[in-house]
């Protein structure tokens, strides 16, 4: 029995109408009545007919173009023959026929309600089967469909490739005309693949991203993770952003893509003109799909995570194994910039280190070339500037919205068509000396680990610029001591003190760079310093200073070495003492000099002053440590090659005055050291012994007067002559 179909009965007798409406009724079948063919045809294209009572003879034209019709329809009904005219022609003719059923008159009532029943039955069960068929065909359907999206989540990597195929498996399973999917960064749906998007709608679909805040559907997609659909997009307040008006369309599903249960992105579903509607168990089934995916996300995701840490493992290897094979800096350096770039998908990057109170670029990417134009900037001054002075990381998602920094320490930036920034800084043994940066094209939010590798680069872009400072402090400082070596062998070389005071000159102008010199020495007195030696200046030779005056009398006075950037911008110790010798004040007499800086270093040696030496710059300038260190290294050396000059000349003074005192007496003096050598003798000593005073000095007195009996006896009578002469006394 069925309540959705009905019993026709095609027959014009009243009889058989009347007898078959009260059987079938009682049954609980919904009976009705057609007189003809034509009219039973337009009943059953009407639809719920299941089954037809046929009071017509099956052979007959009316009755073959009634069945041909009616068994043309999708759901045709089921005939029986109600017969007067019982043969067996007339049974084979419905079995060929393929009635459901041969009921002879009078009617048999019992028997054509079995015959009903069996049919409805047979019906029902077929309609069963086709429906339980076709929903094995949807679970086979949408089982293949989940395997093949498996299969995209355990065999590739690929994110893009795999969210590409997914959205093709969505289109085909839901019906769409186009799928496409989305991964929220930073607060917007940004498209990452798609499938079948019309090709005038393909440059607006790639570009476009979707914010979440604000929209109409945010809290159902966002906060419940549930699907957002409609079938009237152009009118549905949930889809009032202008991304679906740039391709109208009639029907959307929002499908959220969930990874441990955060909405990690989306999949968006169209419909250009078929309105689409979604039942319970569809969304149910499509959230399961989306879970799914959430673990190709999470694969992708760990993947990227491992790969991009690989890659960050083998750039920071990369640089560390430049850093242990190279002593120079700019090779590191520039790897460190690009690698920095590559691995953070930035467009530029850049160092800039501190050279005095200002930030120098010393390392950029090709691409950096226009934003890091200038070759200098303070400490401040610009977005380095800003990480120099403050000395911590600076990120910026948004250069043009930023409100909290400088809009001029931006602009070069900003007009370059720069979106993001993030800078950490260079940092050595405590202080900060420079900074590396990196700036996008595109909004980004810099994740922990990326700024986290930005600081690592930054770790070894200050140990590449401290070693390289390092190598080549070592470098300079084994130069430094091959000059002044060199410069104190020049310098032992001569007693002389005026060729000193020449090599002390030749030494300064090689070691410090400066083409002008002077050397002063110190009067016996102590008290006015007179210049000596003079090279490329006006400073004439004597010209005097007294000591605790100018920069060269505070140098000796001090014992330090002294400097002045700029003398005609101060006032020198002295400066208004009148010097008789110069007519004027020594300030006035400085102020005729041509130079302006000025570098003294005194020639100290034990607890002796000897004088000093200044170095001259004609522009203003300011001695650096370096040529401090090396100027006060050369005046120890010079101080020391002056007093061994001074010694010297003492020595060959004593010895003149010795010979004269010799050579003067009448009596013969033979100085014997303690090895019995003769050390000095004078000619009288000679004419009395009898050798050649010339060439005794060295030779062993035994030696000098060996077999000369008359010296012997000369030199017992000489020795008992004093020892009488002691004995009186």
């Amino acid at each position: 029995m069925s309540d959705a179909e009905a019993v026709l009965l095609v027959a014009d007798d009243p009889e058989t109408l009347t007898l078959v409406r009260a059987g079938l009724g009682r049954k609980g079948h919904r009976v009705v009545v057609a007189g003809t063919s034509a009219q039973a045809l337009t009943r059953i294209r009407a639809g719920g007919v299941g089954l037809v009572l046929l009071d017509l003879v099956p052979s007959g034209t009316e009755t073959r173009a009634l069945l041909d019709e009616a068994r043309a329809l999708t759901a045709p009904p089921e005939f029986i023959i109600v017969t007067a005219e019982a043969t067996l022609d007339s049974a084979i003719a419905a079995v060929e026929e393929g009635m459901a059923g041969y009921v002879t008159k009078p009617v048999d009532l019992p028997r054509l309600e079995g015959i009903t029943a069996r049919v409805f039955e047979r019906r029902r069960l077929q309609r069963d089967n086709t429906r339980l068929q076709r929903e094995a065909a949807d679970r086979l359907a949408e089982t293949e469909t989940l395997l093949r999206i498996a299969g995209e989540v355990n065999t590739t990597l690929d994110l893009r490739e795999a969210l590409r195929r997914v959205c093709r498996e969505l289109a085909r399973l839901t019906g769409a005309d186009t799928a496409s999917a989305y991964l929220l960064e930073s607060g917007e749906l940004r498209p990452v693949a798609a499938y079948h998007v019309p090709k005038e709608y393909l440059a607006t679909l790639a570009l476009a991203s979707l914010p979440l805040e604000g929209q109409g559907f945010q809290t159902t997609l966002w906060e419940q993770r549930r699907p957002v659909h409609s079938d009237e997009i152009a009118t549905d307040p949930r889809f009032s952003h202008e991304l679906f008006r740039a391709f109208p369309h009639q029907s959307g599903l929002l499908l959220p893509l969930v990874f441990e249960g955060e909405v990690v992105g989306a999949f968006y579903s169209v419909w250009w003109r078929e309105r689409r509607r979604f039942a319970p168990r569809e969304l149910t089934l499509l959230e399961g799909i989306a879970e799914q995916v959430g673990l190709l996300v999470r694969n992708a995701r760990l993947f990227g995570d491992a790969d991009r840490s690989r890659q960050r493992l083998e750039a920071l290897n990369e640089v560390s194994r430049h850093l242990a094979s190279v002593h120079e800096s700019e090779a590191v350096l520039s790897l460190i910039v690009n690698e920095a770039c590559r691995l953070l998908a930035a467009e530029a990057a850049g160092v800039r280190i501190l050279a005095g109170d200002e930030l120098v670029a010393v390392a950029r990417t090709d691409s950096a070339e226009a934003i890091m134009s200038r070759a200098r900037i303070r400490v401040g001054e610009s977005l380095s500037g800003w990480v120099v002075a403050h000395d911590e990381v600076l990120v910026l998602e948004d250069l043009a919205a930023d409100t909290r920094h400088d809009p001029a320490h931006k602009a070069a930036a900003v007009a370059l068509g720069y979106t993001s920034f993030v800078g950490a800084p260079l940092r050595a043994a405590g202080l900060t000396f420079g900074a590396i940066n990196v700036f996008t094209k595109t909004r980004r939010r810099f994740t922990p680990d990326e700024i986290a590798l930005l600081s690592a680069f930054a770790d070894q872009a200050a140990l590449a610029i401290e070693k390289a400072r390092l190598f080549a402090q070592v470098r300079q400082h084994a130069a430094e001591a091959e000059t002044l070596a060199a410069i104190n062998e020049a310098l032992a070389s001569t007693l002389d003190v005026d060729r000193v005071l020449e090599g002390v000159l030749d030494g300064v102008l090689r070691i410090v760079g400066s083409e002008r010199a002077v050397v002063y020495g110190l009067d016996e007195a102590g008290t006015t310093l007179h210049a000596r030696a003079v090279r490329g200046t006006g400073t004439a030779r004597g010209f005097s200073v007294k000591v605790g005056h100018a920069v060269v009398g505070a140098a000796v006075a001090r014992r330090v070495p002294i400097a002045y950037p700029d003398v005609r911008a101060v006032s020198l110790p002295g400066a208004d003492a009148f010097y008789p010798e110069h007519g004027t004040t020594l300030g006035e007499a400085i102020k005729r000099q041509d130079y302006r800086g000025i570098l003294a270093a005194p020639l100290v040696a034990g607890e002796s002053v000897h004088g000093a030496i200044c170095v001259y710059w004609t522009e203003a300038h300011t001695a650096t440590e370096q040529e401090i260190r090396l100027l006060t290294a050369l005046a120890r050396q010079a101080a020391v090659a002056l007093d061994k000059a001074r010694l010297y000349g003492e020595a060959q003074t004593q010895r003149t005055r010795l010979a004269q005192i010799f050579e003067s007496t009448s009596d013969g003096i033979v100085l014997v050291g303690r090895d019995g050598a003769v050390q000095a003798t004078n000619h009288r000593a000679g004419e009395l012994l009898d050798f050649d005073a010339d060439r005794a000095v060295g030779v062993a007195f035994a030696d000098l007067i060996a077999g000369d009996a008359r010296v012997f006896a000369g030199l017992r009578a000489a020795l008992d002559g004093l020892e009488a002469a002691a004995e009186l006394t």
